[in-house]
């Protein structure tokens, strides 16, 4: 039971205030509301409706008064259903009427659902087939209470990289291990077991006042935010605040704005204050200032990164249009752009308009140790005159003008794009090509003889895995320099002289070999003392 409050002053009805609530609406059952009212000659009605009505399209009953200014009144239970019920209340006397709480607004009540709710709400939700395994997926809980999964999933193993079976995250900048959902929060989870613990759902109550507005998003800062109520809607978001909402779905992130009960989104607030997610919900009329854009699109087996995008549009509307780009804690497939400005990945980068050439370095990150890769181009509104050019600095690889480029991706790769007038496209390929070493070149030690440093330089004509080594002239391996994959370009290092145990080795010659991928390049240096 509810109860609300209209004060009044003499015969003049006064803005009415909630005293106190009590009991709850149960679905499938007539829920009882009263309202406590002070005044004389009243007449008081009661309006509500179900979550998914507007104010105007609920419903009138008349109250009925009980005692020391108690009025009662029945919601049939058509109205009291898994999307959750709203009321206010309307006191009238001679001098005029006073709604609760506004001429506009309206107070949700909370209603108790059982598994029958659940099956309706799910075939609704993000995750109506049921939760993928293997793989990390976002969800939340639309109702209020908790669901404890231990008891459900059963204990977690150990393994090298945490808990095994199953795993909760909760983000709030940095991953923790959880056990338990709780409702009105975001998670990450991943389930090895292939059971379904919502499907354990027995009870919950919908999650009544308002929500939206009490779930945080920091400044600068990556937040996972809920959906917390029972029915889907399609949101517009206020871009000068917030980048883009992002789900996480079997394939990789994607944009989205239609948002699901159980469903989870990750969002990035780019204010320099922090805000809610309902102020950041906007009903936006305002028209695109893009002028042109490339969209890219990565896939490799069953993975892929399609939602990027760079471009070009009004000088004052770029930062509107910039979106960071989401990363989970098991990302297998990532593209992401850099501005050259902030070390934050983005996912998409405009740039003013004004120029006869653009240029944007990407990234491609892969999880597995080496894979082949397909970079797929779209261009949009693009004008006739330009052309486009990706380059796989890794790889030293220019593809002119190509729809989709055939890549092999280890670790983090090295691309860039590049669109303009044709001169001006090929004067960069040309410079890009001057800068890269056409193959692999030890350098001589300097200096050499050397007493007590020298230092040895390498180029890689492409990203390899390198190992350094100094050997004596019996074949023994003394010192590892460098180990491990290393980009395209110039390297150097330095020898001091003493072996792998830190222990100053003799005078005499040595011979320091560099293998990179297949190739090995060995020569000799001496140590004078």
């Amino acid at each position: 039971m509810f109860v609300l409050a209209i004060l009044t002053d003499g015969l003049l009805a006064q803005l009415p205030v909630i005293t106190g609530v009590g009991g709850s609406l149960t679905t499938g059952q007539n829920g009882a509301v009263r309202a406590t009212v002070s005044g004389s000659n009243l007449t008081v009605t009661l309006r509500y409706g179900k979550g998914s009505q507007t104010v105007d399209e609920g419903y009138d009953a008349g109250m009925s008064f009980v005692a020391f200014g108690a009025w009662d009144a029945q919601i049939p239970a058509s109205a009291v259903t898994h999307e959750g019920t709203w009321a206010r209340v309307k006191a009238e006397n001679s001098s005029g009427a006073v709604y609760f709480p506004s001429e506009s607004g309206f107070i949700f009540l909370s209603v108790v659902m059982n598994e029958k709710d659940f099956d309706t709400i799910r075939a609704k939700g993000a995750y109506a087939g049921g939760l993928p395994s293997y793989i990390y997926i976002l969800v939340s809980l639309p109702t209020g209470g908790i669901l404890e999964l231990p008891p459900l999933l059963g204990s977690q193993g150990k393994g090298q990289e945490g808990p095994t079976g199953w795993r909760l995250l909760s983000y709030t900048g940095s991953y923790v291990d959880a056990s338990v959902l709780q409702g009105g929060k975001a998670y990450f989870f991943r389930n090895d077991t292939k059971k379904d613990p919502l499907a354990k759902l027995e009870s919950g109550t919908f999650i009544g006042g308002d929500v939206l507005a009490q779930i945080t998003l920091p400044a600068f800062q990556w937040s996972l935010v809920p959906w917390p109520r029972t029915l889907p809607a399609t949101l517009s978001l206020d871009h000068s605040k917030v980048g883009s909402l992002w789900e996480l779905g079997e394939s990789g992130w994607v944009k989205t704005n239609r948002v699901k009960p159980f469903g989870a989104y990750a969002i990035y607030n780019k204010s320099a204050s922090a805000l809610s997610f309902k102020e950041v919900i906007a009903s936006s009329t305002a028209k695109s200032s893009v002028i042109w854009s490339v969209q890219l699109k990565v896939t490799s087996g069953a993975h892929e990164d399609q939602d990027n995008e760079v471009g070009v549009c009004d000088a004052l509307e770029v930062k509107q249009h910039e979106d960071p780009e989401p990363a989970g804690p098991a990302d297998p497939l990532r593209l992401y752009f850099s501005d050259g400005v902030s070390d934050l990945p983005k996912a998409s980068v405009y740039q003013p308009s004004g120029s006869s050439v653009y240029q944007w370095p990407f990234t491609v990150v892969s999880k597995h140790v080496d894979s082949d890769a397909r970079l797929i181009v779209t261009k949009n509104g693009v004008p006739p005159s330009y052309v486009s050019c990706i380059v796989d600095i890794d790889n030293q690889s220019v593809f002119l003008d190509a729809a989709e480029i055939q890549c092999r991706l280890v670790g983090n790769n090295r691309f860039l794009l590049v669109v303009g007038s044709s001169d001006q496209v090929n004067e960069i390929i040309d410079e890009i090509k001057n800068r890269m070493p056409a193959t692999l070149i030890l350098g001589d030690a300097y200096p050499n003889p050397f007493n007590p440093m020298t230092t040895i330089s390498f180029q890689l004509s492409r990203s390899e895995t390198v190992t350094l080594d100094i050997y004596n002239t019996m074949g023994q391996k003394v010192r590892t320099l460098a180990t491990g994959w290393m980009e395209t370009g110039h390297h150097q290092t330095v020898w001091n002289g003493r072996d792998d145990r830190g222990r100053q080795v003799t005078s005499g010659i040595y011979f320091y070999r560099l293998i990179a991928g297949r190739a090995t390049k060995t020569k000799k240096v001496l140590l004078l003392k």
